[in-house]
Formats: C-alpha cells, structure tokens, sequence
C-alpha cells in the first residue's frame, strides 16, 4: 500500500503543473489562439521518461497532441513557425521516441511537419534511423530517409543504401526492388545494383519475381560492360566517345547489345551509359 501511495503522490505531482501548463495554454489560446510547448520541450528526453514511470504510452499520447496542436494552429491562423519553435517541436518528439520507440505517428509528424514543412532534415533523420533500428520489419522508416536523401538532400549514395535497406524488410512492395537498382545506377553504383539483385534472385522463390530481376541484371550486366568499353576508350582516347556507336567503329565492342526492355543504350550527358527504355518494357 505504501508504494501505491508513493506512485499516486508521483502522479499528482506530475499532474498538477501538466494541468497548469494545459490551462494557462488554453487561456492563452482564447486570447491570442497560440499554443506553446516551449515549457514541456526543456526537460531532456530521459527525465522525461522517468517521471513518467509506467505511464510512458500515455505520456507519448499526451506530448503528441500537444505538438500537433501547436502546429495545428500555427497554419490554421497562417502563421510562420520560427527556427527556435520547430527546434522545441523537435525535442518534444525526441521525448516522445524516448517514452514510445515504436509509437508510429510520431515519425510521420517528424516526417510530414519537423523534416518537410520545418526543414530540420538532419534532425529527422536522426529519429527515423531510430526509428528503422527498433521496427526491424518495417519497411518505412528506411523508405522516409531514402526520399529525404534523394529529394531533400540531393545524396544519391545515401538514397541508393535506405532504398536497399528499405528492399529488403519483409513487408517492402515488391517496387521497391526497381527503385534500389535505380539509385545504384543513378548514383554511379552499378555493381552495387547488380550484387544487389543476385542477392534477391537468391532468396526469392517466386518464378515471376524471379524472372522480373532476371531481365534487370541482364540490363544491368549491359550497362556495366558498356560503361566499362566507354572507361576503356576515354583511357586510350583522352576523351569519351560521342555515342556508343564510336565503341564499334574503334573495334572494342563488336556490336551494341540489345536492351532487354525493348530500348536502345546510349551515352547520356553525364558520360554514363542508360537506355532509351528507361528499364520498362518498351510497348511496341
């Protein structure tokens, strides 16, 4: 009975000044219809998870409705967040990954609002790396970092290594197989792309998937031999040829091969070779 007491005295503690907080919030709210979370946001993540004692679930649920309303409101009165606000929205969702790791919702609050709308991209990062370590089958986390490496970042080997890893929890779509042999080749991976693709012909046991990676490393094997003539040529040559059709002309390749896909190789401006079918099938 003692220890029961002593964890309700704890709560109420708690309880009192969360209480004040939320009402000198909401009589701010009514009065100028601004929320803060700058208070909550100053205790570290770990003090956090302490006080919380076995409550830490509903805790995370509590400090998530707080975040989104504060930006909820925020943008229904259009007003602009500052650089220190969305630096208190981030150390309020570390407290929340530290109370819940698994709790879902709050990386895609750090991914639609702190990364997308707030522009603290490393910030999130962090969190979503968090987030791919704990949920070992979850594709998504991988998934977000990839899109933020190669949309926001502008990282096409970081993008290229979240999209494999992305490939290959269990619960990944079987696109995300395409894409990851994409990145590689986008980002001047290509044996990357092609020992990644053996490894899915290795563990897969579906004849049709299987014949979907097949066509792809046979492109990808294509590839490789061309961009290797083309290094072949710049070395003999000083300079890279204008077309592939220069390998032919100067006997080292004794024709093009045909892409898989339908399409035709070529040279593109980066000096890369890639194919005219963009590695789907080319309808006649």
């Amino acid at each position: 009975m003692g220890k029961t007491f002593i964890k309700q005295f704890i709560i109420l503690l708690l309880a009192v000044p969360l209480c004040f907080v939320s009402a000198h919030n909401l009589y701010k709210f009514n009065s100028v219809k601004k929320e803060s979370i700058d208070a909550l946001s100053l205790l570290s993540p770990k003090i956090m998870s302490t006080l919380a004692l076995e409550f830490k679930g509903i805790m995370s649920d509590m400090l998530l409705l707080k975040c989104m309303t504060f930006l909820g409101e925020r943008n229904i009165v259009r007003e602009e967040i500052k650089i220190e606000e969305w630096q208190h929205v981030h150390a309020l969702l570390q407290q929340i990954v530290e109370l819940d790791v698994r709790f879902w919702d709050t990386y895609v609050v750090t991914e639609a609002m702190l990364v997308m709308q707030g522009g603290l991209i490393a910030e999130g990062n962090e969190l979503l790396l968090r987030a791919a370590e704990v949920r070992d089958h979850d594709y998504r986390p991988y998934f977000l970092l990839w899109f933020n490496a190669y949309y926001l970042q502008n990282d096409l080997k970081a993008a290229a290594k979240y999209i494999a890893l992305a490939a290959k929890r269990p619960n990944a779509p079987g696109y995300m197989t395409g894409i990851t042999s994409r990145m590689n080749l986008y980002s001047g991976q290509i044996e990357n792309g092609i020992l990644f693709l053996e490894e899915m012909m290795r563990e897969t046991s579906d004849p049709a998937f299987r014949a979907y990676l097949e066509k792809r490393l046979i492109a990808f094997k294509m590839i490789e031999y061309l961009e290797k003539k083309v290094r072949l040529y710049r070395e003999k040559h000083g300079e890279g040829p204008a077309s592939l059709q220069e390998l032919v002309d100067k006997g080292l390749v004794e024709r093009i091969p045909l892409d898989p896909y339908g399409g035709r190789f070529y040279i593109d401006d980066k000096g890369l070779v890639y194919t005219t079918s963009k590695l789907v099938p080319v309808k006649n």
